[in-house]
């Protein structure tokens, strides 16, 4: 039995622009954990000691705005904050 339902298409120009900006902004995100590190002891001179303290304080803070994101998200629109996160974030 033929479907009425009208054809769609999952690989969309919609979709492969959002599936490569998510990927960009995730990969830039991750990236930096493991280099953060190295940063702090090489360009910043700081002792091995704070580097547990950086990471921490930066693995707490993304866990702490989510909330936050997801109230943001649901109130003003998941495009519009996803855009302003991306310019920001760049």
């Amino acid at each position: 039995m033929p479907s009425s339902a009208p054809h769609q298409v999952l690989f969309s120009q919609n979709y492969l622009l959002h599936w490569v900006s998510y990927l960009a902004m995730s990969m830039s995100f991750y990236f930096l954990l493991p280099t953060l590190p190295v940063y702090v002891v090489s360009g910043l001179g700081e002792g091995e000691d704070k580097v547990g303290l950086i990471i921490g304080v930066y693995s707490l803070s993304a866990l702490l705005i989510r909330p936050f994101a997801g109230y943001a998200l649901d109130r003003w629109g998941r495009r519009w904050i996803y855009l302003v996160a991306l310019v920001f974030f760049t």
